[in-house]
């Protein structure tokens, strides 16, 4: 989970935990965690759009140069169609406004992982 927001990762972290998703990582600066996919590509990455340093779309372009199969899901503060249709295009595989509806959340996360 890449969110420069520590207090939302710690949330989301902990509402994973008790759906049984036991291996979390998190990321506040986007470099961290392109890093951190290149030494070990994870099974998924929850992405925040806005991070300092690097928007969300260009570190999702970098993730999919790295390994494409990589299913990422976007998270934003702002429900902005434009935003929701260039991630998609770049692969995103889903994107949730913030604050989370859990049920929705994890219905997706399931999916993928």
């Amino acid at each position: 989970m890449v969110d420069d927001n520590v207090s939302f990762c710690s949330s989301v972290e902990k509402a994973l935990h008790s759906q049984g998703y036991l291996h979390v990582q998190t990321a506040s600066d986007p470099w961290q965690a392109l890093a951190s996919v290149q030494k070990e590509p994870p099974g998924l990455v929850l992405l925040d759009m806005y991070l300092p340093g690097m928007d969300g779309l260009h570190l999702l372009t970098a993730i999919h140069k790295i390994d494409k199969n990589i299913p990422v899901m976007m998270l934003t503060c702002e429900d902005d169609e434009e935003c929701k249709h260039a991630a998609g295009s770049l692969g995103a595989v889903d994107y949730f406004v913030k604050p989370l509806v859990l049920s929705s959340f994890f219905s997706s996360l399931n999916r993928y992982t």
